[in-house]
């Protein structure tokens, strides 16, 4: 029993810890973020950079720092519940898990619209003239050969992980089902990386230099994911192997919680230059 409770006691910080990471800390920078933008670079002075009328991204803007706080406060709610509900813990890592999602989710809407802007920008863009950029890309540009290295390193490391434990024919255990999960994933990561590197430029006006600031950070972020992923699934086993399962919510969310920190990375400030949206410049 008092195992049952330190467990549940262990959970609840982290499952606090991912509610106000998340849903409080990240959110509220993000909100700083897009304010300041539309503060500093107003459509007066950057009109490129709003292709619809400003109070639809009031709005959207408005709309994103509100559901976070909804989704926050149902953090906390959950939380205290978890506190004074006695449980087995069997479904923790569930609770977790959808809790993540619907952490996730705001963000995942906030990228749709930013999608539908950058091809209306492209639609009203009257200058048609691009500068192609004469040095071809490589992956390498973006990725260092160590990061790459250890990235491969992992996946081997998990092959060689999976083989060995299927010789024991543990009756949980689900052999090269793990392998063909975790190679789906890094494929899935590998057209997404191929496509940031090599596809065409998602904003018609950005400048180059963030251009490739941006790629590098979004290919490191996502190698950096199949990596995590990797790791977390070998530690799942592991624990299972162990008989050590009453970790796995604990573990779920570290996991909930470096996901996060290794993705959202990619909407907080960073130097960028806005002059590009000016009404008299040519675009890059």
């Amino acid at each position: 029993m008092e195992n049952l409770a330190f467990n549940n006691l262990i959970f609840c910080v982290l499952f606090l810890g991912q509610a106000t990471l998340i849903s409080f800390y990240y959110s509220r920078r993000i909100v700083t973020r897009m304010e300041r933008i539309l503060e500093d670079y107003p459509p007066s002075e950057y009109p490129k950079l709003y292709p619809r009328p400003i109070q639809r991204y009031e709005k959207s803007h408005r709309n994103f720092r509100l559901l976070n706080n909804a989704i926050f406060a149902t953090g906390l709610i959950l939380t205290a519940v978890f506190l004074v509900v006695p449980r087995s813990g069997e479904w923790d890592h569930a609770y977790s898990t959808w809790y993540f999602l619907l952490q996730i989710s705001p963000v995942a809407l906030l990228d749709f619209r930013a999608m539908k802007e950058f091809r209306l920008m492209r639609e009203t863009n009257r200058n048609k003239k691009r500068k192609a950029d004469l040095h071809p890309r490589s992956l390498f540009d973006f990725l260092t050969p160590l990061a790459f290295g250890v990235s491969i390193a992992t996946y081997i490391g998990f092959i060689a992980l999976i083989l060995y434990v299927r010789q024991f024919n543990f009756p949980w255990f689900g052999g090269y089902l793990n392998i063909v999960g975790i190679t789906a994933l890094n494929l899935f990561l590998a057209i997404f990386i191929y496509r940031r590197v090599y596809g065409k430029k998602i904003d018609p006006y950005q400048a180059h230099e963030d251009r490739m600031v941006q790629t590098t950070t979004i290919v490191n972020s996502l190698v950096s994911v199949s990596v995590a992923a990797t790791l977390f699934i070998a530690v799942e086993i592991i624990l299972a192997a162990f008989e050590m399962r009453h970790l796995k919510p604990a573990t779920q969310c570290v996991y909930h919680l470096l996901i996060a920190t290794l993705c959202l990375r990619v909407y907080l400030p960073k130097k960028r230059d806005f002059e590009v949206y000016r009404q008299d410049l040519v675009p890059r």
